[in-house]
């Protein structure tokens, strides 16, 4: 009898001390950190040169377009700089509220050019700006620029027509319409207008007017008809000033197929326009 109580004893005593009870539940792994995510800053989300020699000078005309990050910015400024280069032109102040995550493009079709007596190699765009704080900032942006060709072009435009009609807006402010006809005679090349320089003469500086860009083709052997347009009962593009001028003198740049330029420029008497557009 005494060995059955002492069996019963040890079989108590191993229950209480050798695990039969539940196991410890296992200690959880912690979830990893939430890697850091920097915020979009504002940019320069690209930038370009492209230039040409025109009438002895080289003229360059830059494109950029800056990007807001994650929040409101306020544009203040855009300075185009050519280095190593002396250049006339190029800086712009303003007030341009860009909304987040949107773009802003500046450069050539606001009438940008930078005038230089040598070639560039390199330019340089820097981009005032306000945060939302008000805080003044900028960045800036570098491009190479592309040689400019100097041989002679093999394309030879001719401006075989050249008119402008006259007439007198409301208000009070003088009206030019020019329409002209542009021929490439060579037969070897076509000819790609680059830029179109209206003055109005006799009038001193409220003579100048903002270039236009071109970007009419004239085949080779052929004629083409520019600024001839009408929309909604108007010319397409016209010249508008303050001031009554007899001439108008134009100066067309154009580029041949290899990229090589040429000028060529005539002046027109101004007529009173006597038929309808």
């Amino acid at each position: 009898m005494a060995r059955t109580w002492v069996l019963l004893v040890c079989l108590i005593v191993a229950s209480a001390c050798g695990g039969g009870g539940s196991p410890a539940a296992p200690t959880p792994t912690p979830p990893p950190a939430p890697a850091f995510t920097q915020l979009p800053t504002p940019e320069i989300a690209s930038f370009a040169v492209t230039g040409q020699r025109i009438l002895g000078q080289y003229r360059y005309w830059p494109e950029m377009t800056m990007r807001a990050g994650s929040s409101d910015i306020v544009i203040t400024s855009v300075t185009f700089v050519l280095e190593g280069v002396d250049a006339t032109g190029g800086s712009a102040r303003m007030t341009r509220a860009l909304p987040a995550g949107t773009s802003f493009a500046f450069g050539r079709a606001q009438q940008v050019e930078l005038v230089a007596s040598s070639a560039a190699t390199k330019a340089v765009v820097t981009v005032g700006y306000t945060n939302r704080d008000g805080e003044s900032q900028q960045v800036t942006s570098v491009a190479d620029v592309p040689t400019v060709p100097v041989d002679a072009s093999r394309g030879v435009l001719a401006i075989t027509r050249f008119t402008v009609d006259q007439w007198t807006e409301q208000g009070g402010y003088y009206a030019y319409w020019p329409r002209l006809t542009l021929t490439e005679g060579s037969g070897l090349s076509a000819a790609t207008v680059t830029r179109v320089q209206f003055t109005l003469l006799d009038v001193g500086a409220h003579g100048r007017v903002p270039t236009h860009p071109g970007g009419w083709t004239i085949g080779a052997g052929s004629s083409r008809d520019i600024f001839h347009d009408v929309a909604y009962g108007e010319p397409a593009f016209y010249i508008s000033s303050s001031r009554l001028s007899g001439r108008v003198e134009v100066i067309i740049s154009y580029v041949d197929d290899a990229g090589r330029a040429a000028d060529v420029t005539a002046i027109a008497t101004v007529e009173p326009l006597r038929t309808p557009f």
